[in-house]
């Protein structure tokens, strides 16, 4: 994956290369054969000819801001067969598979949820007791809410619990924060828009994790519009979603704690631009 993030930058193809400019001066050159995706944030120009390279050559390539809101993403031919997406909305249809994955997907994301929460509470050290002690009862809780998952067989038990892990979860992430607290005071979960520094780092991780699973789901024929776990609605790409569920914490959320915890972020990445 290529991410671009120059200001005022240009990107084109050169022979089987794809070429970064600024100004006058080339910033890299990158063998096609080797992207899977082409990510460009802010005011970064594409050629022509690379929309049609990319297009042919399977390559994804997706715009964001500056700041990570999602923009629109350029797409080639639909590949795979008719065969294998017939059988997944088979599969949607079937009460019975279809509570089966959903159940799969949120167990997975409750357990990854967990050991972050663990790990953060052996890190905690013995200076913040009381933050470990909270994470280590929210993982119990958790792990309580995983037993309900098991035992039902409802979709909508399912999503409703998933609803109040994520809610358990979050209602414990400032523990995890040891750096500059006062700039990266996380009070809860806020989406379109993110409300704080917080919720801004893990929106644009989670976007980026939405558009690879939506980039792969294309890339293997499925369609990424239609999910198990999430509402079918126009525009949402509910599987992709689905997928991600399962790694928004080891992948996301650690990645998060550990850019703000290490002070790699700081105020002034948030500071708005003319």
């Amino acid at each position: 994956m290529l991410y671009i993030t120059l200001d005022n930058g240009y990107v084109h193809v050169d022979g089987d290369t794809v070429a970064v400019i600024a100004g006058d001066e080339t910033k890299g050159r990158f063998p096609g054969h080797l992207l899977e995706s082409i990510v460009c944030f802010g005011n970064t120009t594409v050629s022509t000819p690379l929309i049609a390279y990319c297009g042919e050559r399977g390559i994804s390539l997706a715009f964001f801001s500056q700041f990570g809101r999602f923009m629109g993403r350029v797409e080639g031919p639909v590949r795979g067969n008719v065969l294998l997406r017939t059988r997944q909305y088979a599969v949607m249809g079937d009460e019975t598979l279809s509570t089966s994955i959903a159940s799969a997907i949120v167990l997975a994301k409750i357990a990854n949820c967990r050991s972050i929460l663990l790990r953060a509470a052996r890190e905690s050290g013995e200076k913040r007791q009381q933050q470990a002690s909270r994470l280590h009862d929210t993982a119990a809780k958790l792990g309580t809410l995983a037993e309900l998952i098991t035992d039902t067989t409802s979709l909508d038990t399912i999503r409703g619990v998933e609803g109040i892990a994520a809610q358990t979860y979050f209602s414990v992430f400032q523990d995890m924060i040891r750096g500059n607290t006062e700039v990266f005071d996380f009070r809860g979960r806020s989406r379109r828009p993110p409300l704080d520094p917080v919720n801004a780092v893990l929106s644009f991780l989670y976007a980026l994790l939405a558009h690879d699973y939506r980039s792969a789901l294309e890339g293997v024929g499925l369609d990424p519009y239609a999910g198990f776990l999430h509402v079918l609605r126009p525009g949402r790409p509910s599987l992709a979603l689905d997928m991600m569920e399962e790694l928004r914490a080891p992948l996301c959320d650690r990645l998060a704690l550990s850019l703000i915890n290490l002070r790699m972020l700081s105020e002034t990445d948030f500071a708005a631009t003319p």
